[in-house]
């Protein structure tokens, strides 16, 4: 064989293993992408970390639900600023002519807080593979959740070292995942509720609120409580509803008072 022959059979060889390559790194990065991509570890730990993660979305989406039931705010609220519901406190987003309603930002810092407060318990105590690998988790937990029109993302950092024999791995990429939940969406239409009631505490508009684009309940708790539960059938998947709940405070003046008892005596003695 010449040398001009042998040069070609090189340049084909050449060619078909960088074909090769291209295909397993196409296929490769295919396979992992999405969350996959972001936590693909060694595959002696790689079900520690799906563990891991599976966990976190499930703690999220907790703490997601939890915090709206609650109005945005820490499921342990003052009682001055909350309405007791038999031992369940339901903060007043509307309270006499003011809207305290948290931003968006603080909701989120709160989101984040409930999750590091479980995540110790719930991720790692609980962590089913702690009797196939020394678990050792680090003190740089983070939370960080993001909320948005459509969901809320959140990106999680929870830092573990695996040791088997001889062998460690360090578990230290972020998770970042999603929760199926139209917080963003159902946090203005509240918003709008509550500003309708400062605009103007003597009218509830229904008109307005049936144009928010989620169900809104009114539940008279009092004469001056009102309980709002704002539920979306379109957030969570297999058919579980998403639900907002606040209470809003209107004090009767003692004009609207002494209106009030002049209109029943007035009714009583058929006038």
């Amino acid at each position: 064989m010449n040398k001009r022959g042998q040069f070609t059979i090189f340049v084909i060889i050449g060619i078909v293993v960088l074909i090769i390559t291209g295909l397993v790194l196409y296929f490769t990065t295919d396979i992992f992408t999405g969350t996959a991509e972001s936590i693909a570890y060694a595959p002696e730990v790689q079900e520690v970390a799906d563990w891991n993660e599976e966990c976190l979305q499930e703690l999220a989406k907790e703490a997601v639900v939890d915090v709206s039931l609650h109005g945005g705010y820490n499921i342990v609220v003052s009682d001055e600023y909350a309405y007791n519901d038999n031992g369940f406190l339901v903060p007043y987003l509307y309270y006499d002519r003011s809207n305290l309603m948290l931003s968006p930002f603080a909701i989120e810092q709160v989101i984040a807080s409930e999750m590091v407060s479980r995540m110790n318990v719930q991720c790692y105590e609980s962590n089913p593979y702690g009797e196939d690998f020394s678990l050792t988790l680090e003190d740089t937990i983070s939370v960080v959740p993001t909320i948005n029109l459509e969901d809320v993302q959140f990106t999680v950092s929870f830092p573990m070292t695996a040791t088997v024999g001889d062998n460690s791995y360090n578990l230290n990429k972020d998770y970042v995942f999603t929760v199926p939940v139209r917080m963003g969406l159902v946090y203005l239409a509240a918003n709008n509720i509550v500003d309708f009631s400062v605009s103007d505490p003597n009218y509830f508009n229904y008109d307005a609120m049936l144009q928010q684009d989620v169900s809104v309940e009114l539940l008279k708790m009092s004469d001056e409580v009102y309980m709002f539960i704002l539920t979306d059938d379109e957030s969570f998947e297999e058919g579980e509803d998403y639900t907002f709940m606040f209470a809003g405070y209107y004090p009767v003046s003692e004009e609207e008072t002494d209106t009030t008892l002049l209109a029943l005596l007035a009714e009583e003695e058929g006038l």
